[in-house]
């Protein structure tokens, strides 16, 4: 992906991560580097892939696609905590909560 020179947020100033006709007026914003501490709130699909809704601390949500969020793992430890059960579905194996 190329750095954007702009970017859109909706009503509630949260980024649009998928410019669609929402309903909605979205507003302009330029796109500047900014330092945070995100959570991930939720996981979606998009065509052949997945992106994450992050959050800050002010609940101020953004978009971080699948591509950038591998690279940004292979260069940070990423943790998450919980008591791990196994799952199977015909060949694929997993773990979950």
């Amino acid at each position: 992906m190329n750095k954007a020179k702009k970017y859109y947020v909706d009503e509630r100033k949260n980024m649009i991560g998928y410019i669609r006709n929402y309903g909605f007026e979205k507003v302009e914003k330029p796109a500047k580097m900014f330092h945070a501490k995100l959570k991930i709130s939720k996981v979606g699909w998009l065509n052949e892939g997945f992106y994450f809704i992050l959050e800050d601390e002010n609940g101020k949500t953004y978009s971080m696609n699948d591509v950038l969020f591998r690279e940004y793992i292979e260069v940070n430890d990423v943790f998450i905590e919980g008591d791990w059960n196994f799952y199977q579905q015909g060949t694929a194996f997993s773990i979950g909560l």
